[in-house]
């Protein structure tokens, strides 16, 4: 898993999204996501790529956001407890990107 979430910063970093992997490593995200046995692997895979939106690269940020969007999709209802966690990050997620993954949030709950 962390080689995994490694990859979010530098697919994100990448000015150029197909190049940069950036579907490959989301889509790898929610699989890992769905083979996960237990809902803490789940929340610790979150946490980790929700960790990358305190880089100072503002492009692995909104990507961080894009990668944790999609495992919300697709894992929301195991992840509704930690919901509350990205509020802890907000002062690095000053994006619009934030701002409309907390309103999915919102929605979910």
């Amino acid at each position: 898993m962390p080689v995994l979430v490694a990859l979010v910063a530098p697919a994100g970093a990448s000015q150029d999204a197909l190049l940069g992997g950036r579907g490959i490593v989301s889509a790898s995200l929610v699989a890992l996501g769905d083979t996960a046995t237990d809902d803490g692997l789940l929340k610790r895979l979150n946490l980790d790529v929700l960790m990358h939106t305190r880089s100072d690269d503002t492009l692995v940020r909104i990507f961080a956001l894009q990668c944790a969007h999609a495992l919300w999709t697709a894992h929301g209802g195991k992840l509704v407890g930690t919901w509350g966690q990205c509020g802890e990050y907000s002062e690095y997620m000053l994006t619009a990107g934030h701002f409309d993954f907390v309103f999915f949030l919102l929605s979910t709950t």
